[in-house]
């Protein structure tokens, strides 16, 4: 019994690790671009992109560092041209984020039907194979990829350039206020605009890493609802890096488990478990608004109001 136990958690440990790794870059990107004062509501179209993406350049070139840069320039592309509609041509963000979503939705379905069904093989040894004959720790770290230990290192690259250089304090002062940033010469739009390309890359390496190293194959709609939990651990996370990570493995973490008491037919149904990850999440979800509500100044205060047509013209 004690060598089963042990064995549940490392596996539902390194699980952990691989189901919250796409979450983590996608709310890394949400967070880049809300910091500049634009919601995205187009994340799961965004990783769709960057899913598809990948496993065509995984078939065509079969290298997957092509195919990763490939992923995250098809998103960005995309984020880009959300960023332009919502900046430069004033639409309404939530109304644009909901187009995009739909319309990366029906482009990853209409171009990825050819490779439904083809899986992909990587030719990388994990990072930390060497730790797999430890007790404890090889199960849990000595299998994971690349992108998984990637992830920690991308979270506190995101958090230093917000809070610790000059770019993340103008990009910081365009989501509090583009009207006093634009008056000290900041250039508004085109930070929105880099944040909108950032913010595509992040979830195309979301989208990438799930369909590449976690499901190793393309399925239309794959996602499944990550990117919509992204948005809602950023709220929880109150718009840092480091704490939207920790929601990230809470969800994680609730996924993984579900997948094992399923596996070890606990006696409870199966979609009432699948449920229990999402169930949770619209509890956070509940639990950051009401701490926004009793603590004001956590989101930035501009956040989904266009840049004002008058000082249009000065950046």
């Amino acid at each position: 019994m004690r060598v089963l136990d042990e064995a549940l958690i490392a596996s539902v440990a390194a699980g952990t690790l691989r189901a919250a790794t796409p979450v983590i870059y996608a709310g890394l990107g949400a967070v880049i671009s809300e910091r500049s004062g634009v919601i995205n509501l187009g994340l799961e179209g965004l990783m769709l992109t960057g899913a598809c993406a990948a496993v065509g350049a995984q078939l065509a070139f079969g290298h997957w560092v092509t195919s990763l840069l490939i992923a995250a320039l098809a998103a960005g592309i995309v984020g880009l041209a959300h960023a332009f509609f919502c900046v430069t041509l004033r639409a309404s963000q939530v109304v644009t984020g909901l187009a995009f979503f739909f319309l990366c939705q029906g482009l990853t379905a209409v171009f990825g039907v050819s490779l439904v069904g083809r899986p992909v093989t990587l030719d990388v040894r994990p990072p930390l194979a060497a730790l797999q004959s430890v007790p404890g720790l090889g199960p849990v770290l000595g299998e994971q990829d690349v992108m998984v230990l990637a992830a920690f290192l991308a979270t506190a690259v995101v958090s230093a350039l917000l809070f610790r250089t000059r770019w993340g304090i103008l990009l910081r002062a365009c989501g509090e206020s583009a009207t006093s940033a634009a008056a000290a010469g900041v250039p508004v739009r085109r930070i929105r605009l880099l944040a909108g390309l950032g913010c595509g890359m992040f979830c195309g390496l979301g989208g990438a890493h799930l369909s590449l190293f976690y499901a190793q194959q393309w399925q239309e709609n794959m996602v499944a609802g990550r990117g919509w939990i992204a948005l809602v651990m950023v709220i929880f996370g109150m718009w840092f890096p480091g704490r939207i990570l920790l929601g990230a493995y809470l969800f994680g973490g609730l996924a993984t488990m579900q997948l094992n008491l399923q596996a070890r037919g606990v006696a409870v149904p199966q979609y009432l478990l699948a449920t229990l990850p999402f169930a949770v999440t619209l509890v956070l979800l509940v639990l950051a608004s009401w701490r926004l509500k009793r603590r004001s100044g956590w989101m930035p205060a501009d956040l989904g109001n266009p840049f004002p047509p008058e000082i249009q013209g000065k950046d």
